[in-house]
């Protein structure tokens, strides 16, 4: 994975064309881009950023489950201090719709379990960008704890104390 996301990371493959791959009809090939796509951005993210609007744009309307694990992982690398550390910064786009998408895919009994996770990280990365987020995803830990499996447990604990600490 890591040498096709440096032929990506090197302008050999479009990354319009790559970001489109990932809401192919065929499952397979859409996941292996959102996978190539995810590693260009944690490798490369210099090759992503001229992309993000779009991502950004795109991502809510992501609705192959293999695909928002990816997706899910790409923002939590670029709302975390990794990409802060290379100068990449989410400021001027409006958040809102990612918000409200990464709400709605945490909250969906169907989604898997590893995209729930990147959820609350997610959501706890931008919970500064709206008064509410803090909150909201504070309810949606306690409903998962209460009513979750043991990994979603495990990990909306370890968000809450961070949100607590």
């Amino acid at each position: 994975m890591v040498k096709l996301a440096a032929i990506a990371g090197n302008d050999s493959l479009s990354l319009p064309e790559l970001l489109d791959m990932c809401f192919y009809h065929r499952t397979e090939i859409a996941f292996r881009a959102a996978w190539i796509l995810e590693h260009v951005t944690t490798h490369y993210p210099e090759r992503f950023v001229p992309y993000l609007a779009d991502f950004l744009s795109r991502y809510p309307k992501q609705q192959n489950p293999s695909c928002q694990r990816h997706f899910t992982n790409i923002l939590i690398f670029l709302t975390g201090n990794r990409a802060e550390k290379k100068g990449i910064r989410l400021t001027g786009y409006d958040m809102l719709p990612i918000v409200e998408t990464t709400f709605n895919w945490l909250i969906a009994v169907d989604t898997a379990i590893a995209v729930k996770a990147n959820c609350m990280e997610v959501l706890y990365n931008l919970r500064h960008t709206a008064d509410w987020i803090t909150e909201e995803l504070h309810q949606q830990l306690l409903f998962l704890q209460r009513d979750g499996g043991p990994a979603i447990q495990s990990r909306s604990r370890k968000i809450m104390e961070k949100l607590n600490g």
